[in-house]
């Protein structure tokens, strides 16, 4: 089990995505808009920002933020996929989709 457990009053649409053979859960509130994924092997939920064929995971106190705070209720500035990630934002893990698979 991660360390990190969702708040219950975002409403989750909820999906599985395989990028570069990995199998992730991908979670996203359909009010404020905040993104999580879990990766089938590690198993714990991070906050990310979506791209087109990956995730940019965002940083661990963001993550901790997010999983902790109750849902906002509307999306907030700065916070939206379409916005670039801070600098220092933290980790940029991501994976790319490779023609043919």
């Amino acid at each position: 089990m991660g360390r990190y457990h969702l708040s219950t009053t975002h409403l989750w649409s909820e999906q599985q995505v395989r990028i570069d053979h990995r199998t992730f859960f991908h979670r996203q509130c359909q009010i404020c808009g905040r993104d999580f994924v879990r990766s089938l092997d590690e198993g714990e939920w991070r906050a990310v920002h979506v791209g087109g064929l990956r995730f940019d995971f965002l940083s661990e106190e963001t993550t901790r933020r997010w999983a902790s705070d109750d849902c906002p209720g509307k999306r907030l500035p700065g916070e939206g996929n379409h916005e670039p990630i801070q600098p220092g934002g933290g980790v940029q893990a991501w994976s790319k989709h490779r023609p043919g698979t």
